[in-house]
């Protein structure tokens, strides 16, 4: 994925840019913005449109125009004429400029009057704030526009023009806190977000009546609701079942005679009442905004019932936009009006709405009339409310629903190299039989270099891979092979070599294709008869790289980085760690060109709010790091661990899948019940956190977030490390056949 352009570089680039290139990239930025129904045409044949949109079956009325014009208003018009000359009867125009436009809403309106016609105008600034939305419009950016900044390309990757909006709204930050508990001394917010969705999944419970539930019932009733939570409870719910038992005035009695969960029974009937009242309180909110809208009496059109819906659209939007200052506001911090996103979620509203002339001005004026009583002088229906989408908000930001938050893992991604250990590239090998939909390690490598980030072979961890490929070989022949015939799924799963364990499923197992002999199968990796040669290695190069996309660096150009003396040292450390001077001496060389590669891309010079750039991708070989980190007194930040990627960029959501699911969650029953069983307490410690950050300077919170950003990439996350892991029993090759061997009994 290309790195979203510099705010300010854009604005440059827009101002610099000719009549063709706009063209060209607002027909794309467009057809990213409106989607399918949204039909570029162009060129000098084009009658007058540049677009064509939300084509019917008989005609199109509703057409694009895009202009570098510095007369918006002298070219709609002239636009307009045109279109009519070709005989195109219009009902609804788009306009796009590179110019900023003054008082947006006010123009568009005025021009509606005059011509009567819908017009929705997205001028220079509009741009900018969504040009970073979709990789389609980055990816347009740069194919039209970015030439226009070359000449300051220095300037730009220094970042000295402006920082980004990683660092300046406050979502990555405090995301990044909630999930390293970063200075929560009672917990992170995001505990109360398991605690809530734990007393969800325990409605219904009586133990009176023999109705409790286990750890396992529990997960699976928080998943059928929301499988987004997946990430979120991971290996917490055990520990937050347990410590949310323990606390005083108890929201969960623990029954440890059968290890089973109940809700108290005061507890149980308050819940009762309160999801009746979930139910009906969106309800109560727009019967209240119709008649507020009803004593307005303003003439224009709207039914009230109407306008209270686009009213309660306009909330939800402004949560979906900025919900972190949002859900600020109405805490009591700030009591100026957050006219920004509401006025922005507003036009967009009525976008979708479709309102015209005369009814579009007066229902945008009705409208802010009563979003100000709501929110100065709310009822107490409509504060429960706000504050039931502000808590759903919350759920949605921890359950990584947040695109902002999304967008910044795939900013960093993009800057990335990542050396993959052997480790992991051994695990990859050993899912070749495994359905593609279980290949755990084999999906993450794809969904890592899709993402933009640079994966690395180097010659070492060749050397390493085809070591193991021989070992295992022989472990094969001498202890497996005279046996092989009498191998059942309880004796298999035992033996140690990771690739015996995967062919001997493939036996026990009726898997599709599978190999007829342990020489096919390993002939699936480099020629059988070559395996105890150097001939293997080559083969077997040629194989990774292909199959994996990975990049290749040879033991020479690691050497010629290497001083002898440093490297001699660092392979001292790790005597007693390792098992052998082989694996030492790689372990040495990866170390070495890991810091090496950071020392001149230059990393620290460059430093930025995504952190080191370059690392070494393994689940084990953590305590060589650290003894090789001590010798060198460096950061033993070396290693990314594969659970990291799998938490926060293979099973993440896309953006636009975030987006939606969030407008979906947010106005939901389930959101606003889920919302009531967040404490007021666990809102305020999230809010404390956006606080924090509003609090520092631009470079601070850059700093922290570099921070953040290096502990999480190098931190276990229990619950997919163990996927990755060699010794563990959950990799994708031995969960699978445990789950066949279950399911055939």
């Amino acid at each position: 994925m290309q790195i979203p352009p510099n705010s300010e570089l854009a604005r440059i680039a827009l101002d610099r840019t000719n009549g063709q290139d706009f063209e060209k990239f607002a027909l794309r930025f467009m057809a990213e913005r409106i989607g399918a129904n949204f039909v570029p045409q162009g060129g000098v044949s084009d009658g007058g449109a540049d677009g064509i949109i939300y084509v019917n079956e008989s005609k199109a009325t509703a057409f694009a125009q895009a202009s570098i014009e510095a007369d918006p208003k002298a070219k709609i018009k002239k636009t307009l004429k045109r279109l009519g000359e070709v005989g195109r009867e219009v009902s609804k125009l788009t306009y796009i400029s590179n110019q900023v436009i003054q008082k947006i809403d006010i123009f568009q309106e005025e021009l509606e009057d005059e011509l009567d016609i819908s017009l929705r105008v997205y001028d220079c600034e509009y741009i900018i704030h969504h040009i970073s939305s979709s990789a389609g419009s980055v990816a347009a950016y740069y194919e039209f526009l970015h030439h226009n900044t070359a000449f300051l390309e220095g300037v730009a990757c220094g970042n000295v023009l402006s920082a980004s909006d990683h660092i300046t709204d406050p979502h990555v930050y405090t995301y990044l806190s909630g999930q390293l508990n970063t200075n929560d001394t009672d917990g992170s917010y995001t505990d109360g977000i398991v605690d809530a969705l734990i007393v969800y999944a325990l409605e219904g419970t009586d133990p009176n009546e023999g109705i409790l539930r286990s750890e396992e019932e529990i997960r699976t009733r928080i998943l059928e609701a929301l499988p987004q939570a997946q990430q979120l409870i991971g290996s917490r719910l055990r520990d937050r079942l347990e410590a949310i038992s323990a606390k005083d005035g108890r929201r969960v009695r623990w029954h440890k005679q059968n290890d089973r969960w109940a809700l108290p029974f005061d507890d149980r009937k308050v819940l009762e009442q309160a999801s009746i009242e979930d139910e009906v309180l969106r309800i109560n909110v727009r019967q209240e905004l119709a008649v507020q809208f009803n004593d307005l009496d303003s003439g224009n059109g709207c039914e009230p019932n109407e306008l209270a819906e686009l009213t309660i659209a306009t909330i939800q939007r402004s949560f979906e936009k900025d919900g972190l200052r949002f859900a600020q506001f109405l805490s009591g911090d700030d009591n100026d009006l957050p006219i920004p996103f509401v006025s922005d979620s507003l036009r967009e509203i009525l976008d979708e709405a479709d309102l015209k002339n005369d009814m579009r001005s007066d229902a945008t004026d009705s409208i802010n009339r009563v979003l100000r009583t709501i929110f100065y002088s709310s009822t107490p229906t409509q504060r429960t409310y706000m504050q039931r989408i502000s808590r759903a908000y919350i759920i949605c930001f921890s359950l990584q629903m947040e695109p902002r938050v999304l967008k910044f893992f795939d900013d960093m991604l993009s800057r990335t190299w990542i050396y993959v250990g052997a480790d992991v590239l051994v695990t990859a090998l050993s899912e070749r039989y495994v359905p593609r939909e279980d290949r755990h390690t084999r999906n993450l490598l794809r969904v890592v270099q899709e993402a933009g980030a640079r994966l690395i072979l180097t010659e070492p961890v060749l050397q390493e891979i085809h070591g193991h490929l021989r070992s295992t070989d022989n472990e094969f022949r001498d202890y497996i092979e005279p046996l092989e015939s009498h191998y059942e799924y309880e004796i298999a799963s035992q033996v140690p070599k990771i690739l015996v364990r995967a062919y001997l499923y493939t036996r026990i197992f009726d898997v599709a294709n599978r190999p007829h002999s342990w020489e096919q199968y390993m002939n699936q990796f480099c020629n059988y008869a070559d395996l105890h040669r150097p001939a293997a290695q080559r083969q077997l190069q040629i194989y990774l790289t292909q199959e994996f996309g990975l990049d290749f660096v040879s033991l020479t150009s690691i050497q010629e980085i290497s001083d002898d003396e440093r490297h001699r040292i660092l392979k001292g450390a790790l005597h007693g760690i390792k098992s052998n001077d082989f694996l030492a001496d790689n372990d040495a060389y990866m170390y070495e060109v890991v810091t090496y590669q950071r020392e001149n891309r230059p990393e620290e010079q460059l430093a930025t709010e995504f952190g080191y750039q370059t690392w070494w991708l393994s689940s084990g070989e953590g305590a060589a790091v650290r003894a090789m980190a001590q010798i060198d007194q460096l950061s033993d930040r070396i290693l990314m661990r594969p659970g990291f990627l799998s938490k926060f960029i293979q099973f993440a959501p896309s953006a636009a899948r975030a987006r939606a699911e969030m407008s979906d969650f947010l106005p939901s029953v389930l959101g606003i019940r889920l919302a009531r069983r967040i404490t007021e307490d666990d809102c305020h410690k999230l809010i404390e956190k956006v606080r924090e950050v509003e609090s520092l300077e631009h470079g601070r919170v850059a700093s922290k977030l570099a921070e953040m950003a290096d502990t999480l990439k190098n931190v276990r996350q229990q619950e997919y490390d163990r996927e990755f892991d060699t010794n563990s029993d959950h990799l994708s090759v031995d969960a699978v056949y445990s789950t066949m061997r279950e399911s055939n009994g």
